[in-house]
C-alpha cells in the first residue's frame, strides 16, 4: 500500500508548479503533525534533544514546521524525477556555487562533497551531476518505490550510484583518484565499525569515518553543499562551501568527526525546520543504561 501511495503522489505531483506542491505539502505536515506517527515521534525527539534551550512552545513549532518540510520534500520528488533539468536549474538560486567544484576538477584534482539530509538533497545531486561527473554513495530506503523515485532522482543527469558496500568504497576511490567528485550524505547510519561518537548539536552521535578514511588515502577537496527551500514555493537556494581537508583527514577520527558535525550544525542552523529530524540520528546512544530514558521508538511524550 505504502509503494502505491508513494508512486501515484510522485507521479501526479510531476503535473504541478512548486506553490501547489508545497501547500500540499504543508496539509500533509499539519496532518502528520495532529495525527500519532513514527515520523512526529522521532523528529520531537531529536528537536527535543538538540534544542533542549528552546521553550515548550517553540519546540512545538518547530517539531510542526519540520514535518511540512518534509512533506514539501516528498511533494518535490515529482518535479526533481519528471521535470527537464533545465526546467529546474531555473529554479535554483546561486546555481554557480558549484564553479569552485568544478575549477578544481579541472586542476586534476579529486573533490568531495559532503551534506546533510537538508532542505532537497536530491535536488542538489542532480544540479552536481549536470557540471561535473560525480559518484554518489547511497543507501537505499525501506519503501520500495520511495527508493526507485530517489534512484532516478539522483542518477537522471548522470550521476553514478553506488551502494554502501565494498565495491561501493573501491568505485568512490576510483572516482576521486581519477580526478572526479564524489557525494556522501554523512549523517546517515554508518555500517558497524565504520563510526566513532562524535557531538551533534552536543548530544553524542554515531558518526561515519569514511570521509576521513578517503581524504588521507586520496587527498580530495572538500565541500559542504546544501539546497534551501525558499519560502512560497520561490525556488531553491544553493549554498557550496570549502572546508578544512586538514581538519577533515585527522588521524583522531573523533576530532575529524566533530568538525565536520559541527559544518553541518551551521548549515542546519540557517533554517533548522529543512533538516530531516525525522531521521534517527540517536538511535544508539553510547550508553543505553545511563541514558535509557532518550529512545527515540517509544518516546510518548505528547505533542499537544
Amino acid at each position: 500500500m505504502r509503494d502505491i501511495i508513494v508512486n501515484l503522489l510522485v507521479r501526479t505531483a510531476g503535473f504541478f508548479g512548486l506553490p501547489v506542491l508545497h501547500f500540499c505539502g504543508t496539509v500533509a505536515g499539519y496532518l502528520l503533525y495532529f495525527i500519532p506517527n513514527p515520523y512526529r515521534s522521532v523528529s520531537a525527539a531529536n528537536i527535543r534533544t538538540c534544542f533542549p534551550g528552546l521553550g515548550h512552545r517553540a519546540q512545538k513549532k518547530l517539531i510542526r514546521a519540520s514535518l511540512v518540510e518534509l512533506c514539501k520534500w516528498l511533494f518535490e520528488l515529482g518535479p526533481v524525477c519528471r521535470w527537464p533539468p533545465d526546467r529546474l536549474e531555473r529554479l535554483v538560486v546561486g546555481g554557480d556555487g558549484f564553479d569552485a567544484v568544478r575549477k578544481t576538477l579541472e586542476q586534476g584534482r579529486g573533490a568531495m562533497l559532503i551534506a546533510p539530509h537538508y532542505g532537497n538533497w536530491e535536488l542538489a545531486a542532480l544540479i552536481s551531476a549536470r557540471r561535473f561527473p560525480v559518484t554518489i554513495m547511497y543507501k537505499p530506503p525501506k519503501i520500495g518505490a520511495l527508493h526507485r523515485h530517489m534512484r532516478c532522482a539522483r542518477s537522471r543527469a548522470g550521476a553514478t550510484l553506488v551502494k554502501t558496500d565494498y565495491s561501493g568504497l573501491k568505485a568512490l576511490i576510483g572516482a576521486l583518484r581519477r580526478g572526479e567528485a564524489i557525494g556522501l550524505l554523512t549523517d546517515q547510519e554508518p555500517k558497524r565499525g565504520a563510526y566513532v561518537y562524535a557531538p551533534f548539536f552536543g548530544q553524542p552521535a554515531r558518526t561515519m569515518t569514511l570521509f576521513s578514511k578517503l581524504l588521507r588515502k586520496t587527498r580530495p577537496a572538500v565541500f559542504m553543499s546544501g539546497i534551501r527551500r525558499l519560502p512560497r514555493g520561490r525556488g531553491f537556494e544553493l549554498s557550496c562551501i570549502r572546508l578544512d581537508e586538514q581538519l577533515l583527514s585527522d588521524h583522531d577520527e573523533q576530532k575529524a568527526a566533530s568538525y565536520m558535525n559541527h559544518a553541518i550544525e551551521k548549515l542546519i542552523l540557517e533554517d533548522p525546520a529543512q533538516y530531516l529530524w525525522a531521521y534517527k540520528r540517536f538511535k544508539f546512544p553510547p550508553d543505553l543504561e545511563s541514558r535509557g530514558s532518550y529512545n527515540i521508538v517509544e518516546n510518548r511524550q505528547e505533542i499537544s
